[in-house]
């Protein structure tokens, strides 16, 4: 003997949703409304406060020793580094490379392939 199914494929009314969520434990657990904080936001709350903390000690420093430093601009921190000047080492290659290929000349000497016997 077959049973017929105790299911069905219908939208549930907002009675049978309520009645549902009246009984689940999960919905008492989980449906709190929780403001967390992101990883984003806690770091840049961080950096933010130690920026702010590092230029409020080198003001104080400043003000203390009476010495009034060069402020560098970002260019200029780039420069300075290793990584930048190998950086503006390569533009200005590809650069002198572009200008002097456009004239024709080559910057360049390529090696020949060596004909080789098998083909």
């Amino acid at each position: 003997m077959l049973c017929a199914p105790q299911s069905r494929m219908d939208v549930l009314t907002s009675d049978e949703i309520d009645s549902i969520n009246s009984k689940s434990g999960l919905v008492k657990k989980y449906n709190k409304e929780v403001d967390i904080e992101t990883a984003f936001e806690i770091l840049t709350r961080k950096l933010e406060q130690a920026t702010t903390s590092e230029i409020d000690e080198s003001k104080e420093e400043k003000k203390k020793t009476g010495k009034i430093e060069k402020e560098t601009s970002v260019i200029g921190d780039i420069a300075d580094s290793t990584v930048g000047r190998q950086v503006m080492r390569t533009v200005a290659r590809e650069l002198s490379r572009g200008l002097l290929g456009a004239l024709g000349l080559n910057t360049t000497t390529r090696r020949k392939k060596s004909s080789s016997s098998w083909f």
